[in-house]
């Protein structure tokens, strides 16, 4: 008897499936992606397929399967800290003057992993200056900063996960120096060589 198929809703095999994420080839029933934005890793790693096979002579039959769903690198790395910092000038170079924070919403290690970099060479902004540590993001100064000779330092971070392809997201940062008080106020001093007098009743 020949036997064709179709996707149900549930084990019972009472009511079609027609607008789900999979469609099923009646005759061969080969099951393939109907619409794959019904999926999302994010939302369900597995999905249940139920497949009814229908024989000439009336008799029916209900099988469910699960079919894995594998992480696709659809989501952008997120960058949720601020475009400012500070940092004190004279402060050791090992100071924290920035801190990138990130996240990724796809779900698995494989596409969710950041690493931080920083983009420019130095003809427009300052990441000559300035040194960032890849995994944990945080910016630090190669040389202590003076606020004598430079008051600010612009520079521009960058997420990139861990992809294939990569996905990435950038932000420009301005980290202000504040100045120290590095020079006491010297002695006073007599710069006129001449005996200092001055006449009675000397008007302003």
């Amino acid at each position: 008897n020949g036997v064709t198929y179709r996707l149900v809703t549930d084990s019972t095999g009472n009511t079609a499936l027609t607008n789900g994420p999979f469609q099923i080839d009646s005759s061969t029933g080969v099951v393939t992606v109907r619409d794959g934005s019904l999926l999302d890793y994010e939302t369900a790693t597995s999905a249940t397929v139920y497949v009814e096979a229908s024989s000439a002579d009336g008799s029916t039959a209900v099988q469910n399967f699960t079919v894995q769903i594998t992480d696709k690198n659809d989501n952008i790395p997120v960058l949720t800290s601020g475009t400012t910092g500070s940092v004190a000038e004279n402060a050791a170079t090992t100071t924290v003057l920035y801190d990138v924070n990130a996240a990724d919403a796809d779900g698995s290690s494989a596409n969710n992993t950041l690493t931080y970099s920083l983009k420019g060479d130095g003809s427009t902004d300052d990441a000559e200056f300035v040194a960032i540590d890849a995994t944990t993001g945080e910016v630090t100064l190669k040389a202590s900063a003076n606020y004598e000779a430079k008051t600010n330092y612009t520079f521009t971070v960058v997420a990139t996960d861990n992809g294939s392809p990569s996905l990435s997201s950038e932000k420009i940062v301005t980290v202000s120096v504040t100045d120290v008080d590095e020079f006491d106020v010297s002695t006073p001093v007599d710069t006129n060589g001449s005996s200092n007098s001055v006449q009675e009743g000397s008007t302003a």
